[in-house]
């Protein structure tokens, strides 16, 4: 229900799409807008377009995820964030629809795993959400901001964007592993986001902070598990490719440590 888990999305598409062995030559798709009205924070500075490409996200899992990816990007804003979120649970449902359809040409599962957090949250928790709007509502763009200006969250992506790395593989088509290999700054800043949401978000409205990043985490509770049990040549793969600053997001200890820590 924050930005935060935009981008854990994006990063975990890197990592399921390196890990399973997706197709990585696909055709480049950008499903981000580049617009962006100028804000308090980083937002502005976010390359959205080159993300988009470097990523390069496949035409058939874009075809039903476009405007999912697109609501996403729009929380990264930081304002109205609740709001914004209740439009993209629509979106995940009209996306998930697509996705299920009889015969569809993409990796089914590896959607579910991305978006086990979004389901968590808009589906299983949303009665929650709903009941303790009054609170959560004016206090979760406050909260996300403040760990934001302690975190550089918003701008470790802008910075991500901007790599001349990056943007060498946008023009190029695409490249994932060269996009994982410079996640180390988002990394970082979301190790130290995740607590401090949690923190500040639990004292305003209580247990609100720990179900969502226990929705940003879910998916790499899964990812973890699944390395738990790889062969030696996918788990060589994750650590050679995966800055160290990462490796926090597939260890099932350093998971339950970020929904258990003290601030």
């Amino acid at each position: 229900m924050l930005y935060a888990q935009c981008y854990m999305i994006i990063l975990l598409i890197f990592l399921t799409r390196t890990v399973f062995g997706v197709d990585e030559q696909t055709t480049a798709s950008t499903v981000i807008s580049t617009s962006a009205t100028s804000t308090e924070n980083s937002f502005q500075n976010i390359d959205a377009g080159t993300l988009a490409k470097a990523i390069n996200i496949p035409t058939c899992e874009s075809n039903c995820t476009e405007m999912l990816l697109t609501k996403l990007y729009g929380i990264l804003e930081l304002k109205d964030i609740f709001d914004q979120w209740k439009n993209l649970c629509t979106e995940y449902n009209q996306s998930t629809a697509c996705m299920e359809q009889p015969n569809h040409c993409s990796h089914g599962e590896i959607y579910r795993i991305l978006t086990s957090g979004i389901h968590y949250l808009c589906i299983r928790k949303e009665m929650f959400f709903d009941k303790n709007r009054d609170c959560i509502q004016p206090n979760l763009d406050q909260g996300a901001q403040e760990c934001d200006r302690s975190c550089k969250m918003i701008q470790s992506i802008a910075d991500l964007s901007r790599k001349p790395s990056v943007q060498d593989a946008a023009q190029k088509g695409g490249n994932i592993i060269t996009v994982v290999t410079e996640l180390g700054g988002v990394c970082s800043a979301a190790n130290c986001f995740l607590p401090c949401f949690r923190e500040r978000m639990n004292k305003k409205c209580p247990r609100s902070g720990g179900m969502i990043v226990d929705g940003i985490l879910k998916p790499f509770y899964i990812l973890a598990k699944f390395l738990e049990n790889a062969t030696p040549l996918v788990t060589n793969i994750v650590d050679e490719k995966m800055p160290r600053s990462c490796s926090f997001l597939v260890k099932r200890e350093s998971l339950d440590s970020i929904r258990q820590q003290p601030v």
